[in-house]
């Protein structure tokens, strides 16, 4: 069972987020969202796919979200046949209120060459997937995904707060609210 624990404890300062925007920072994330891949150098990560990312973000902001890659695309292909790796930077911006809030990020991806040469087989699909690593980590900055991605520092909540008189109310007691 999660903690309850009041809005205003975990938030210093107006943050423009209604009470059930912060839950989400506090609630896991659901088994079934969570893949793994083997690591290099051995072990598993763990990880979400790029479309949940999508969907939280649109579920969290009400599309109110735009996600653009600014590393050029021939700056790119000049490190990639060089490295054998594509790196991006990502530039992650959610509207609350009425300001904007950026995360900048970079995201990265092993190029697959065709078969015994050094000649990329698909770059734009490397390109994209570099694109996704840095949406998702961009989130990872906002705070999303936390038990996944900073698991060490991630706790989950039932996020509370008092309105007049007292009463607390939870993102689970307006839910019943909105139900009945």
């Amino acid at each position: 069972m999660a903690k309850e624990v009041n809005v205003n404890a975990l938030i210093k300062t107006e943050s423009g987020l209604d009470i059930k925007q912060v839950q989400k920072f506090f609630t896991a994330t659901p088994k079934d969202k969570i893949l793994s891949r083997p690591a290099k150098g051995g072990g598993q990560w763990d990880y979400v796919a790029g479309s949940y990312v999508t969907q939280v973000l649109n579920s969290l902001f009400g599309f109110k979200w735009s996600f653009e890659v600014l590393t050029g695309m021939e700056d790119a292909f000049k490190v990639a046949t060089a490295t054998g790796t594509v790196v991006v930077q990502g530039r992650l911006k959610v509207l609350v209120g009425d300001e904007w809030i950026v995360k900048e990020q970079y995201g990265r991806k092993d190029v697959a060459f065709k078969k015994g040469t050094k000649e990329p087989l698909d770059f734009g699909n490397d390109m994209k997937a570099a694109a996704t690593d840095a949406k998702k980590k961009c989130a990872s900055e906002l705070g999303l995904f936390a038990d996944v991605y900073a698991k060490e520092d991630f706790f989950e909540a039932t996020i509370v707060q008092e309105v007049d008189g007292g009463e607390v109310v939870s993102e689970a007691n307006l839910l019943d609210e909105v139900k009945a």
